[in-house]
């Protein structure tokens, strides 16, 4: 994007946790570097009783500050939800001005419908507990597992796709030679993002769809559906791994219709163990992963273990760029999703 104009917000300040430091350095140095001065980081501090209640602590003084508070959920989800809301608590007790909280990575949206009685829809009622915190005016976050999901938010929501990292990979990793790749989409539910993600790299890459179907035996993939992956590179795009089962099932169906190579690309990389309901052997994702001998390409928005098969692309440079379209007059996320960030 062109020069900016200076920052017309004052007192701009980044809290974050211990695990989000890197990236909240990172972000910041984005700022830094775009001639943004004056902005200081935090940390907060987490006691734990030995009842297991926690207790969070801001470090630093956040009076009229305008917080930008980057929260991660690595390993549990649940009680890292209720130290979020306590932080949240902590930071408006506090006096801070206004909080944008930056979460890359959310919990519960994948129970973004009802579909069974007597079930909560979880996705909404994270949103609006998150919403319900006192001077939070702003959510920052990639990749919400649907586009629907921004329609429960009524506060102001910045949703960043995490095709903005993927493409410039791919285009460096490429070199301008597409005429070899196939952006693949695991499900019809992915369709859209990969399209996208695939004009984003190059108009010239072409994508095909599997065929996914559930029945008592678990979920099988047979019809690929558009390009032909005969002899070509698939980049498959998700907007998570979890267990990990099903996006190894779809490189597999790919090099059973002649795929030369397949590439597993999702945003968040939650990287869950499963049981295997024939065997009753648990098993890790990354232990999936290391026998699928694939190349596995994720975000930082969740920690990960290292492994020579695993690339993981920073989030710190988007994240720093959509914080200063927040911070100056004429700042337009939109308009950095629609120009990307090389």
């Amino acid at each position: 994007m062109g020069k900016q104009k200076t920052t017309n917000r004052n007192g701009v300040t980044f809290v974050t946790t211990d695990r989000m430091r890197d990236t909240a350095d990172a972000a910041l140095n984005v700022l830094t570097k775009a001639n943004v001065k004056g902005i200081s980081i935090h940390e907060v501090d987490f006691t734990r009783f030995p009842c297991d209640e926690l207790k969070p602590k801001i470090r630093d003084n956040v009076r009229h500050k305008d917080v930008f508070l980057f929260f991660d959920f690595n390993g549990d989800p649940n009680g890292n939800i209720v130290a979020l809301m306590l932080t949240i608590e902590a930071l408006h007790l506090a006096a801070a001005k206004r909080i944008t909280v930056v979460l890359p990575y959310m919990p519960y949206l994948r129970q973004d419908r009802k579909d069974e009685p007597r079930t909560p829809i979880s996705a909404a009622w994270f949103i609006r507990t998150l919403e319900a915190c006192a001077s939070v005016k702003r959510v920052i976050t990639v990749d919400m597992h649907s586009e629907q999901l921004q329609a429960v938010f009524t506060i102001a929501t910045d949703h960043l796709p995490g095709r903005m990292l993927f493409a410039p990979w791919a285009q460096k990793e490429f070199a301008g030679n597409f005429n070899n790749l196939v952006a693949v989409a695991p499900d019809f539910g992915s369709a859209k993002r990969v399209r996208k993600l695939a004009a984003d790299i190059d108009n010239s890459v072409q994508v095909a769809i599997l065929e996914k179907n559930r029945d008592k035996d678990g979920v099988s993939m047979h019809n690929i559906i558009g390009a032909s992956v005969a002899g070509k590179t698939c980049l498959i795009n998700d907007d998570m791994m979890d267990t990990c089962g099903t996006i190894i099932l779809a490189a597999d169906t790919l090099y059973e219709q002649g795929a030369e190579k397949v590439i597993l690309s999702a945003t968040h990389p939650v990287f869950s163990s499963s049981v295997d309901k024939k065997t009753g052997d648990t098993s890790t994702a990354y232990e999936k992963l290391s026998a699928a001998k694939v190349h596995v390409l994720v975000s930082d928005s969740l920690h990960t273990e290292p492994h020579d098969w695993l690339e993981v692309l920073s989030l710190s440079e988007l994240l720093g760029l959509t914080i200063l379209q927040n911070i100056t007059s004429d700042g337009s996320v939109s308009r950095l999703i629609h120009e990307g960030i090389t």
